[in-house]
Order: structure tokens, then C-alpha cells, then sequence
């Protein structure tokens, strides 16, 4: 915004290039949506200034720094769209997914004081199990975070009567601020009402792209954002009417008075039943508790719900107490504004622990107070006092935040993959090894947690690995499944004969050990008369040999030919389809291959080198066959055949293939997308373009 701001104003050849590079690194920030939020805001705060200063003249510069924006992040965006193209998503152009709203304007009161929502809530993610020996086990299978997964931020009470303070006297009082104050302020409160689906806020979500974004939980940095720029602005606002030299009118007493009386009442007409059960509570002598849309209303909740109001009073006297041309108001805003951002971080306490907060909450206050009065030794012993107290209390918790965990640790049965898994695959039952643990310990997993999959791979994982009922699960391939609810609890479904009726499939791709918690007992009936020899059991993990598990290399002769990848997929699980020593491919077979009976051969297959972007094969041939690299397909993958580029086919509908003639080759896949390589000479162009804009300059 700042880079747009001089744009605006200047309209020179920095301020494009500035601009320009500003938009690029917004766009490599990653989260596409949150990208899209932000360049949202940059865009309609530049056409809103260029409108308020009349200089829509100068819109060329703002669109050349767009393209350089546009360039810097090509290669990323490119590959982006690639995947999108040839992916899975829930985010499809002309879904609902832009419409999606809040259930209740109530949940408004989490922006407001978030330590209300402090307690995890949704207990019934957790699925339950037990082993055969009668142990019973309970695990989070889903990254829920109650009503977070929602609101996406907050901002509390302070910044919100900062922020209309300021957009009410700026205006009133023609503060060269009050563009940044109403505009700010707008964008955010546009985005919070979309989000609890107030029309006509919610109508964005019919425009192109806004369709496809998620805006309450991935546009909750932008307009928190918003909100903090509006309050900073308003700050200073209150600083130029407040702590000048000039006398304080009454009419902007009373106008940030009415500011602080609006933003207090907001605060009272979301928290009005969370207020009843707790002054209920309080007759009762602190007995019971209820629950209010599906959150337990805690005693400790009602401090959440009023410490807010204190501190907007406290906000509003010291603006308004402040002497004429002091600066302790300021501070002591600044102060406020971090003792209600602290309350609000959770420290993972329990319920009843959470009231010993006060203790540190009460010197706090006393070292503002201190503070406003120009007492800077006694603010000075507060502070102290008050970072004393909350480090007593948070070690003395009887809960809390364990320490980070190193995703790294190697449990026991972990060194045991590691030592004999090989190039043989892994996947995890009943919670055991999460895709993400197996990255960071460097197991080659099937499974994954994306928010895009690649589609033919999806398509094998719902048909032939594991498929979910419901579709928000689908890109959730976890090995485990989500039931039925069970007293409270979602009850799992039955993973081990989920592997055993799907074996073709994990075998295909050489999943060689199945992990499972100790105890579990894989063969039983329900494995059809297969056998899966055990070959680890301990205290942490049981793990099962799949001996129907193929290599990650071999060599396949039968060669059927497909339109398309799905009916590749369906001819290769169609009745007893020999998945070892025939492969399908899509389109024709090439010219000079001929086809040859599966048999016996003494063919020698090794993969000599495994890395990120590439994979060498030595394979030797008695025959003509298809060389099967059980890696999924993708566009961008080249295949060297002892230094001469061969074309690469997507076999069995999934997973990449080469032909091979008779003899010993050397085969190097590598991935080089075109995507990329013609992002980076983009990108290159970007640079370019701006050390022109800033050697013009320069001269």
C-alpha cells in the first residue's frame, strides 16, 4: 500500500518499479488466497486515491507496475495454473465456495474478544479405536480448529474503537488522514460482512475468482490488516486533536465518547447470553455450565467477554484526560492495545487456570496507569511485575503448550523402515505415520495432505485406494477414514480390510509395509485368506509385510492401449489383470515396438539415484519391454535413454513409462516443466524491466 500511495501521488519510474516488485513478492507470498485478498486491496486502494486526487491520467503507471508484479511471480503463478488445470480441487469456478457465510452474527463476538473462544472446540473430530487386546485410543483426525477455521482473525475492541475514532473525526475535522482511515476501514468491514453473508457484501462471491476463494479463513490477514492500518491512522488522528496545543473541543469529546459507547454496545449485543450464563453462574456460586451454539460457556469466559469494555473506558480516558500537548495518552493506547493482544494469545492453560491471568492483567493495568500519570519508575516496577507474574504463572500451569515438538525424532519402529523399507513404499493406519511426519522423516508415503492432488492420481485414490463419502474429506488421505458419529466421537472404518479389498491397487504402487498401532491385528478374516507376515511389534507401532508389493522399477511386455487415463484405470482393476508383467497405455503404441507375450525373463532393473527432480535407471533387457517407474505422471517429466530424449507415457493410467529395445540402457527421468522455465524467463524480463525503470531514473 505504501509503494501504491507514492505511485499514486508521484508517478514516476521508481515508484513503478517499487510497485511493481511490492506486487511480485506479494504474489510468491504463497497462499493463493490470501494472495488474491491482498492484491484486492492494493488495486482498489490505488483506484480509490487515483479517484480521490483525479489522477486516473496516470493509471499507465499502475498498470506497467502490475505487469512487473505479474512477471516477478510467473515462475510461480505458471506452475500454479498448471496444476490447477490438471488437478483436484474443492474450488471450482462457478461453486458455492465464494458464497459460504458464518452461521451465526453471534460468532462476530470472537473478532471482538477472542480469548472467548479460547477452548478447542468440535470434540466430535476424534475418531476412537480399539486393539485386540482391548486398548482403547482417541486421536484428532481433522486440523479443526472450532470456530477459528471461520473467523479466520480478529482484532479486539481497541483496534475497532481506534479505527472508527479515527474515520469519524478525520472526516469531521478534514485530517489530510482520512482517505487511509475510511478506505482501510471500509475494506475490512466489506470483508467481515461477506463473511457472515450480509448482502449485498456477500455478492462478491458470484465474480470471477471470488468464487473460488474461501474468504473466511483465508482473507482473515487482509482485513485484519485493513483494521490495523485504519487504527494506526486513527492513533494519529487522535494524537493531532488530542495532544496538540490547542483546546480540546467538546463536540470531538463527545463524538469519540459516542465511538466508544457504539463499539462497547457491539461488544454487549453479541456477548448478551454468554452474559446471562455467566451472571447465572455467578448466583450459583460458580456451579454448572452450559452451551451456547455448540460452545461450552466457561465461568472464566465472562473476564474474556468484560475485559474488552474495561479497557475501551480506559482508551477513552486516557484520550480524553490527556493534557494538551502530552504524549502519555499515546502511550498508554499503545499500552491497552497490548495488554488486550496478550490475553487474547492462548497458552493452551486449563479452563480454571486461565483466572490466575489476572494476576499479571492487574499490574498491567497499574503500569498503565503509572504510565498516563507520568509515575515512570513505578511503570517501569509494573512492567517488571507484570512479566514476573505471567512467567510464574505459566510455568506453575498445570497445563500449557508442550514444548515444540522435533518432527524429526525417529521412533523405533521409524529406524526400522528406514533400515529395511528401501524403495518400498509406507502407509499408516489408525492415525499412525501422517503423511506429514513421513516427509519430514524422509519415508517414501502414497498418502497426502494437499489442497490440490494431481487429478488421474486422485481418481486412483477415491476408486482403488480409499475413497471418501464426503467430498470435503477427498484430499484428505490420511489412512483413516471418517464414519459415522458415536457418542459424541466419529467412529472410524475398517482401514485393514479398506487395504486388503484395494491390494491391487497399494501393491501397484509398491506399498511394502503397513504401519499400525501396537496390537492391531491385520490378518483375520476380513483379509480374505491373505496372509501379511509381521515383521515388526513393539510398544510403538506393529508393522505388516504387503509381500504382493511390486518394485518401483520392472519391466512390462503386455502393452494395451486406452483413450483416456480413466479406462486405463478400470482395465487395469478388471478381473485378474496382471499388473506386473502388463501395462496399459493411452494412445498407440509406438511405431517399431512390437508387441511380445508376457513371460519369464531375466531382466535387471535398479534405480541407481532417487532425488527431488530426477531418477536414474540401469536396466538391462533380453527383450523389447515397457520400462514402469511407479512415480505418478505428470507434464514436464523428459526421459533420457542413454543421453537420447525419449517420450514419456502415462501408463495404467497413473504412473510414468519409457520403451526400452533389447540390451543395457542407462534411463534418466527428469522434470523439467515447460511452466517453469518459461515463468523464470518471465521473471527474468520483471528484473529487467525494473533496473530499466530505475536506471531512467537514475539519469
Amino acid at each position: 500500500m505504501l509503494s501504491l500511495e507514492r505511485l499514486v501521488k508521484l508517478h514516476r519510474t521508481k515508484e513503478m518499479a517499487i510497485a511493481g516488485v511490492s506486487t511480485g513478492l506479494v504474489l510468491l507470498a504463497g497462499q493463493p488466497e490470501t494472495a488474491f485478498f491482498a492484491v484486492c486491496l492494493g488495486v482498489s486502494y490505488y483506484l480509490f486515491r487515483a479517484l480521490q486526487l483525479r489522477a486516473m491520467r496516470r493509471a499507465v503507471g499502475f498498470l506497467v507496475s502490475s505487469a512487473i508484479g505479474l512477471l516477478i511471480a510467473a515462475p510461480l503463478l505458471l506452475p500454479f495454473v498448471e496444476l490447477e488445470a490438471n488437478g483436484h480441487h474443492l474450488h471450482p469456478a462457478g461453486g458455492e465456495m465464494g458464497l459460504l457465510s458464518i452461521p451465526s452474527p453471534f460468532h462476530a463476538l470472537g473478532l471482538m474478544a477472542p480469548a472467548f473462544y479460547e477452548f478447542p472446540q468440535g470434540f466430535f473430530f476424534l475418531e476412537e479405536g480399539a486393539t485386540n487386546r482391548g486398548g482403547q485410543y482417541l486421536f484428532s483426525i481433522f486440523p479443526y480448529n472450532g470456530y477459528w477455521d471461520f473467523l479466520g482473525g480478529y482484532t479486539g475492541a481497541i483496534v475497532l474503537f481506534l479505527a472508527l475514532s479515527g474515520v469519524l473525526l478525520s472526516i469531521k475535522n478534514r485530517s489530510r488522514l482520512w482517505p487511509l482511515c475510511l478506505f482501510t476501514f471500509l475494506f475490512g468491514l466489506s470483508i467481515v460482512l461477506k463473511n457472515f453473508g450480509f448482502r449485498p457484501f456477500v455478492w462478491l462471491g458470484y465474480l470471477p475468482l471470488f468464487d473460488q476463494a474461501w474468504s473466511q479463513r483465508w482473507a482473515g490477514p487482509v482485513w485484519v490488516f485493513a483494521f490495523a492500518v485504519s487504527a494506526g491512522a486513527g492513533l494519529e488522528v487522535l494524537k493531532e486533536r488530542f495532544s496538540a496545543e490547542a483546546r480540546k473541543g467538546w463536540a470531538d469529546r463527545a463524538l469519540l465518547a459516542a465511538t466508544a459507547a457504539a463499539v462497547s454496545g457491539l461488544l454487549l449485543l453479541l456477548s448478551y447470553v454468554p452474559l446471562l450464563e455467566f451472571f447465572g453462574a455467578l448466583s450459583s456460586g460458580f456451579g454448572g455450565e452450559s452451551v451456547i451454539e455448540g460452545k461450552r460457556v466457561l465461568i472464566e469466559d465472562g473476564f474474556d467477554i468484560l475485559l474488552p469494555l474495561l479497557l475501551v473506558g480506559f482508551a477513552l480516558l486516557a484520550v480524553i484526560l490527556d493534557r494538551p500537548g502530552g504524549r502519555r495518552g499515546s502511550l498508554a493506547l499503545l499500552a491497552l492495545l497490548f495488554i488486550e493482544q496478550w490475553w487474547a494469545i492462548p497458552r493452551g492453560y486449563a479452563a480454571d487456570w486461565t483466572l490466575y491471568k489476572l494476576i499479571p492483567l492487574a499490574t498491567g493495568l497499574a503500569a498503565v496507569i503509572s504510565l498516563f500519570f507520568g509515575r515512570y519508575r513505578a511503570a517501569i516496577a509494573c512492567t517488571l511485575a507484570f512479566a514476573i507474574s505471567f512467567a510464574l504463572v505459566d510455568s506453575y500451569s498445570q497445563k500449557g503448550f508442550p514444548e515444540r515438538y522435533d518432527p524429526f525424532t525417529k521412533a523405533p519402529y521409524v529406524r526400522f523402515l528406514e533400515e529395511n523399507a528401501g524403495e518400498g513404499r509406507v502407509v499408516g493406519g489408525h492415525g499412525m505415520l501422517f503423511p506429514n511426519f513421513s516427509s519430514a522423516l524422509g519415508i517414501q508415503d502414497v498418502r497426502y495432505i494437499n489442497s490440490l492432488s494431481i487429478a488421474w492420481f486422485q481418481a486412483f485414490k477415491d476408486n482403488y485406494l480409499q475413497r471418501e463419502e464426503e467430498r470435503n474429506n477427498s484430499l484428505w488421505f490420511t489412512g483413516r477414514k471418517a464414519g459415522e458419529i458415536r457418542n459424541g466421537l466419529l467412529a472410524g472404518k475398517n482401514i485393514e480390510r479398506d487395504f486388503v479389498q484395494n491390494l491391487r491397487g497399494f501393491s501397484l504402487l509398491g506399498v511394502r509395509y503397513i504401519v499400525m498401532p501396537p496390537g492391531v491385528e491385520f490378518n483375520s478374516s476380513q483379509s480374505f485368506g491373505l496372509e501379511f507376515p509381521i515383521v515388526y511389534s513393539g510398544a510403538d507401532a506393529s508393522i505388516f509385510e504387503n509381500p504382493y508389493a511390486l518394485p518401483r522399477a520392472f519391466v512390462a511386455r503386455g502393452v494395451i492401449e486406452a483413450r483416456s487415463f480413466e479406462s486405463a484405470q478400470e482395465i487395469v482393476h478388471a478381473g485378474d489383470f496382471d499388473i506386473r508383467n502388463n501395462a496399459v497405455i493411452e494412445g498407440a503404441v509406438p511405431a517399431g515396438v512390437e508387441p511380445i507375450a508376457p513371460g519369464a525373463y531375466n531382466d535387471s532393473v535398479r534405480i541407481s539415484a532417487y532425488r527431488t527432480n530426477s531418477v536414474e535407471i540401469d536396466a538391462s533387457l533380453e527383450s523389447d519391454g515397457l520400462l514402469v517407474l511407479t512415480d505418478v505422471f505428470y507434464p514436464g517429466w523428459k526421459a533420457y535413454v542413454d543421453g537420447a530424449g525419449a517420450e514419456v507415457y502415462r501408463v495404467d493410467g497413473l504412473v510414468r513409462g519409457v520403451f526400452l529395445k533389447k540390451g543395457s540402457h542407462r534411463v534418466e527421468f527428469v522434470y523439467r516443466p515447460f511452466s517453469f522455465m518459461a515463468g523464470a524467463a518471465l521473471f527474468v524480463i520483471g528484473v529487467v524491466a525494473v533496473l530499466v525503470l530505475l536506471v531512467k531514473r537514475r539519469n
